[in-house]
């Protein structure tokens, strides 16, 4: 028995070394893959062939003739991967240079130069094989803080394989990075993510968790929750239409109760059509609309008004104007900063036009002055009237202090 225990732990270091040497195969320095094999045990060849991947892509001779600076017999695709393009502090592939120089003397010191710039001055410390174990040590555990922190080791997939959430991979094995990755952000949103909220047209939010790579290429952002919120459990939910294809998506923190930085395709602004989904979710989930995240002005409206207004109408393409008429029928202009009574409005505009005061430089333009109107009861305000109403907003009140600019805020309470 104890002949075959020996045995078997034999064949295990053997099993351990044959594992480390097919990822050092991969042309992934040795250090490296001793980290990986410490995090990921028989899955690390799989995670050292997709990182691979992940930084050189389907063709390598392309990823080496889109990079001319590759060269020298020394050069792997590790190596040139994790090296700085500018020179401001030591890279990951400095770092492991580093770790492999402490061998001996000699080869540190010229490690040394060739990294810093300079030689090593032994003044204070003399490289010896204790400074040099000390050494070893430091650079590899800066060596390992360094390279798990990188953008690969953030991707879902391994991010739930470093989690043992994920253990069989043997539906992504032959797969591409990229592919597996796909593969899986698909069935953890479609197959084992219930929809939030389904509506009666098919369409459904989503939540597809703080990064995924999948709605990234999607939506064309960078598929993660980011600076959107501080909160520690935030997460992204998604709008997809009944053809599972995103529409919007928005940052979700549950301890700050409140949803922010709803985006629509390429980081633009959530499309008119699809707002009244967004405010729907906020109240589905019972926590605020964060107005002063949103690049909708129209949403930041409809948000603060909530239930008292019956439409909000935006006015012009290029300008962001809104009419809104409320619940009293009762009609206001606004500039998503403060509001305005049609009669205010009226008013203004008709103040700024028969005002015999002075023009001022770069404060009212002359084509504001026009024909003077004889019954502005009856006149209706022009896209250009709201324009000048909200633009020259001093001017206005200094000719009329009667005329109330409400503050948009103002209205939520």
């Amino acid at each position: 028995m104890i002949f075959f225990k020996e045995w078997l732990e034999a064949g295990n270091d053997y099993l351990l070394s044959e594992n480390k040497q097919e990822i050092v195969g991969l042309g992934t320095p040795k250090v490296i893959a001793d980290i990986l094999y410490e995090k990921f045990g028989k899955l690390s060849f799989q995670i050292a062939k997709w990182e691979k991947d992940y930084f050189l892509g389907e063709d390598t001779e392309a990823f080496i003739k889109s990079n001319p600076n590759i060269s020298g017999d020394s050069w792997t695709w590790w190596t040139y991967s994790h090296k700085n393009s500018y020179k401001k502090e030591p890279s990951l592939t400095d770092f492991v240079l580093l770790y492999n120089s402490t061998t001996d003397r000699e080869s540190y010191l010229k490690a040394y130069k060739h990294v810093i710039g300079e030689d090593y001055d032994e003044s204070e410390y003399t490289i010896d094989e204790y400074v040099l174990k000390d050494n070893r040590d430091i650079y590899r555990k800066r060596i390992e803080s360094n390279y798990l922190d990188k953008a690969f080791f953030s991707h879902s997939i391994i991010q739930d394989i470093m989690n043992k959430n994920l253990l069989d991979l043997s539906p992504y094995r032959k797969l591409s990075f990229n592919a597996a990755q796909d593969k899986y952000d698909k069935k953890n949103i479609f197959s084992l993510s219930p929809p939030l909220k389904i509506y009666n047209n098919g369409w459904k939010w989503i939540n597809v968790g703080k990064k995924c790579n999948l709605l990234g290429k999607m939506m064309r952002n960078c598929g993660s929750v980011g600076a959107m919120s501080s909160d520690k459990d935030k997460t992204m939910i998604a709008l997809f239409d009944k053809g599972n294809k995103p529409h919007v998506v928005v940052t979700y923190s549950p301890n700050q109760k409140k949803i922010s930085g709803d985006q629509g395709h390429n980081v633009t602004e959530v499309k008119e059509k699809y707002g009244d989904y967004v405010l729907d979710l906020a109240s589905f989930l019972g926590v605020a609309f964060d107005t002063e995240q949103t690049k909708s002005k129209l949403l930041k409206i409809k948000s603060i008004l909530r239930d008292k207004f019956l439409s909000v109408e935006k006015i012009s393409k290029e300008d962001d104007y809104y009419k809104i008429i409320f619940k009293n029928g009762k009609e206001y202009y606004s500039d998503s900063r403060s509001i305005l009574s049609i009669d205010d409005l009226i008013e203004g505009a008709y103040i700024l036009k028969n005002s015999d005061e002075e023009e001022e430089d770069d404060v009212m333009p002359a084509n504001i002055f026009r024909k003077p109107i004889e019954n502005r009861a009856a006149n209706k305000p022009s896209i250009q009237d709201v324009r000048n109403v909200f633009v020259y907003q001093n001017q206005v009140i200094r000719l009329n202090p009667k005329i109330r600019y409400i503050p948009l805020n103002n209205m939520a309470v």
